[in-house]
C-alpha cells in the first residue's frame, strides 16, 4: 500500500505508520487480533503469525507482520478498552461529532449552551473510560498512574477527529493519539472574516478559545485526580484482600497447631 505496512495518514490528525483507517486501507483480521492478546504475549504471537505466513508463501505479508512493534502499555489498555466497552467508545465518538457541530454553530453566533453540554458530556465519557482503562491495567498487574495522561489524550483525540475515533473503535491502535491543538480539538476552521462583522467574530473566537483552554485544563486536572483516586482505591482493595488471605491462612495454621498440641497433651495424659 502507499503508506506501507498498512501505514496511512488520516485527515486532520497525524496517524502513525502502522495505524489503520477505513479511509485508505485495512488491517487483516489476524493482524488486528494481535492487539487483543495480553501485552506479554504480543511478540510471541506476532512472530508465530509471521512464521505461518512465510510457510504459506506470503513473504511480504510476513515481513509486514514482523515489523509491527509491541504496543505501549497505554496503547494496549486503549485497545482492550475498545474491545470491552465498544458502546461507550462509540458514544464518545458520537459526542465528539456533536461537540464539533456545536462549536461551529457557537462561533457563528449560536447559543453556547449546546457547546457546554457537549463538552461536559465528552469530558464525562473521557473520565469514565480512563477509569475503566485504569482498572484494566490494575487487573493486568500494571500501575495505571504513569499511563493515564496518554490514555486521556488519546481518548480526547478520538473524540476530536473522525480518523482517530475510527482507529480507537477498531481496537487496533499501534501508538498513542493526540489532539492537534484547538483546530484539531473541534475539527473545524474559523468562519470567514468580512469587514467589521468578521473582526467581531474573530474577537469572539479568541475569547471562546481562551475559555475552552481554561475549561480543558480544569477538566484534565479533575480527570487525572479522579483516575488516581480510582487507582489508589483499587490498590487498597488488593492490599486488603491479600491481608485477608494471609490472615485466613494464619488462622488455619493456628487451628492446626492447636489441634496437634491438644493431641500431644492427650497422649501425655494417657
Amino acid at each position: 500500500s502507499p503508506g506501507g505496512a498498512w501505514g496511512v495518514r488520516g485527515t486532520g490528525v497525524e496517524v502513525p505508520l502502522g495505524a489503520v483507517t477505513r479511509y485508505r486501507c485495512s488491517m487483516p483480521d489476524d493482524a488486528a487480533a494481535l492487539y487483543s492478546v495480553p501485552l506479554s504475549e504480543f511478540v510471541r504471537e506476532r512472530d508465530a503469525l509471521a512464521s505461518r505466513l512465510r510457510e504459506a508463501g506470503q513473504k511480504e505479508e510476513a515481513a509486514q507482520i514482523k515489523s509491527l512493534r509491541k504496543p505501549s502499555v497505554a496503547v494496549w489498555a486503549l485497545n482492550q478498552l475498545a474491545r470491552r466497552q465498544p458502546d461507550e467508545v462509540a458514544e464518545l465518538i458520537r459526542t465528539g461529532d456533536r461537540l464539533r457541530t456545536a462549536q461551529e454553530e457557537t462561533l457563528q453566533g449560536g447559543d453556547a449552551a449546546d457547546l457546554r453540554t457537549a463538552a461536559s458530556e465528552r469530558n464525562r465519557l473521557v473520565a469514565r473510560l480512563a477509569e475503566v482503562a485504569a482498572s484494566i491495567l490494575t487487573e493486568a498487574g500494571s500501575a495505571p498512574a504513569p499511563h493515564l495522561e496518554k490514555i486521556k489524550n488519546s481518548l480526547l483525540a478520538a473524540a476530536s477527529e473522525a480518523a482517530a475515533g475510527d482507529l480507537l473503535s477498531r481496537g487496533a491502535l499501534t501508538e498513542e493519539l493526540a489532539p492537534s491543538g484547538f483546530e484539531g480539538l473541534f475539527g473545524m476552521t474559523p468562519p470567514p472574516e468580512e469587514g467589521t462583522a468578521g473582526e467581531d467574530g474573530g474577537a469572539a473566537r479568541e475569547s471562546l478559545e481562551r475559555k475552552v483552554r481554561k475549561l480543558e485544563a480544569t477538566a484534565n486536572e479533575a480527570e487525572t485526580k479522579a483516575a488516581r483516586l480510582v487507582a489508589k482505591a483499587d490498590e487498597a482493595q488488593r492490599v486488603a484482600e491479600d491481608a485477608r488471605r494471609r490472615a485466613t491462612s494464619a488462622v488455619e495454621a493456628a487451628t492446626g497447631a492447636r489441634a496437634e498440641a491438644d493431641a500431644a497433651s492427650a497422649e501425655l495424659i494417657r
